[in-house]
């Protein structure tokens, strides 16, 4: 396995997690279940997603999890990591160590480019370029 130490931004980040830095995770706690899927419609978007193969969260607080290089699920930061990659969307595209985005290029990354009720969960999103943008009746 792979463990990679990212400098991105300054920021800590590892995708798989080196031993010596166990001690600074914390566990996943398992999300319960507030519903029956056998209950949902077959031909509904929401069926597969939800009747898939299960998938333990709780496989996440193990050692070989942890270690794994799974770029798209296995990051490790925290809340400073996270503040410092978005950063520059709030600061017209600065970063504490210059500019990273053209300033248009936010305005772009906030165009909505979807808008309306998500066929997996029911709940009304909007989308910019890979963010959510807010909408109140998501609150709802």
């Amino acid at each position: 396995m792979h463990q990679h130490n990212v400098q991105l931004l300054g920021a800590d980040l590892q995708i798989g997690l080196r031993d010596a830095d166990g001690e600074r995770v914390v566990g996943v706690i398992a999300p319960t279940r507030d519903f029956d899927p056998s209950t949902l419609d077959h031909d509904t978007a929401a069926y597969r997603p939800f009747t898939g193969p299960s998938f333990d969260a709780g496989a996440a607080n193990t050692t070989a999890w942890r270690a794994a290089d799974l770029g798209a699920a296995n990051g490790h930061g925290n809340a400073l990591f996270v503040a410092e990659i978005l950063a520059p969307i709030a600061r017209a595209g600065a970063a504490a160590h210059g500019q990273l985005l053209k300033p248009n290029t936010i305005g772009h990354i906030l165009d909505e480019q979807s808008n309306g009720v998500n066929l997996v969960n029911g709940l009304h999103l909007r989308w910019g370029m890979g963010y959510a943008l807010p909408d109140r009746r998501t609150l709802s």
